[in-house]
């Protein structure tokens, strides 16, 4: 039996496509999120689908493990723009 390389960088960003796209089908829970999986998406390998549900996990557990900071009234003040000389250029 062959079996492909799993490119964590596509897991990666698939799964926080998805759970932005849909984050009241996924939870903390490995297995409801398989379950998950199979409806909103075709992945046709067991071990891709489990790669992906098990980041989700991670992923909402982390997210809402997170405190919410309220933001301060001096983030919502205009900020002078900077010259061209003070942008990173890449």
């Amino acid at each position: 039996m062959l079996m492909g390389r799993i490119k964590t960088d596509k897991v990666k960003r698939v799964t926080s496509e998805l759970v932005e796209a849909y984050p009241d089908k996924f939870y903390k829970e490995f297995a409801k999120n398989k379950e998950a999986l199979v409806g909103l998406a075709e992945i046709r390998s067991k071990k891709l689908r489990n790669f992906i549900a098990g980041y989700a996990s991670r992923l909402k557990s982390r997210r809402d493990d997170l405190p919410v900071r309220p933001r301060k009234l001096s983030e919502y003040s205009e900020r002078p723009e900077r010259s061209e000389r003070e942008h990173k250029r890449y």
